[in-house]
């Protein structure tokens, strides 16, 4: 399991994120008004959706959220626990990846501050009309969807920044040490690549490992080589 840090800045244990579907299908609904979330549980499978819960708390909220790993939360703000439904969703969010809507009466400024700030990504006013409810789920899910895809593509452009430098370092060890010019190392990094059917990246990592600490390899301190 991997760890990081909330959206309030504590640290907690991470579940490896899913790969989102093109659509929610089993959202997990929570209010602490029994007719409530009947009713919206009732909503969603009109719409096609599966409901699962409901919970009556926001503790039951997260620990169905874990156990039942829904694709979605619908969840009311003003709930008994020991936080909020807005602080619900920030954990949900933060520890499984699963985004939510809320669904709620209170539509003030603060509110909505506080629901942005813990990546609610949909928000809809009580009671809703099963369209409103459609709508909030449909485009908070596209929101997710979006976000989810671009943090992938931030993590792949940093890691092929960091391969970029790796090797980098790695080439311009062997000019230094070895007296070969820049086009040579870089024709022997990919060689030793080639034949060893191990990606460049590994072959210049081996290479600064073997140098020790002071390559820069593992803590990242080290500066460009060329001098940039």
């Amino acid at each position: 399991m991997a760890s990081g840090t909330n959206h309030d800045g504590s640290f907690v244990a991470v579940r490896p994120l899913r790969e989102p579907a093109e659509r929610p299908v089993r959202i997990l609904v929570a209010d602490d008004e029994h007719l409530v979330a009947t009713e919206l549980a009732e909503q969603l499978t009109r719409s096609g959706y599966q409901a699962v819960g409901p919970a009556h708390d926001c503790d039951s909220a997260i620990r169905m959220a874990q156990e039942l790993a829904p694709d979605m939360a619908l969840l009311d703000i003003r709930m008994p626990g020991t936080q909020d439904g807005i602080g619900a969703a920030g954990v949900l969010m933060d520890r499984l990846g699963t985004p939510s809507v809320m669904v709620t009466a209170y539509s003030d400024t603060d509110t909505l501050r506080r629901a942005c700030a813990a990546g609610v990504c949909g928000f809809v006013v009580k009671p809703p009309q099963a369209d409103q409810l459609r709508a909030a789920i449909e485009v908070g899910w596209s929101r997710h969807v979006r976000i989810h895809r671009l943090g992938q593509d931030l993590a792949t452009s940093a890691r092929r920044l960091d391969e970029r430098r790796t090797i980098e370092l790695a080439k311009w060890f062997m000019v230094s040490s070895s007296g070969m010019s820049e086009p040579d190392a870089m024709r022997a990094l990919q060689r030793q690549a080639r034949d060893s059917r191990r990606p460049m990246v590994e072959i210049a990592r081996d290479i600064l490992r073997r140098q020790g600490p002071s390559s820069g390899a593992d803590q990242g301190e080290s500066q460009d080589p060329a001098g940039a």
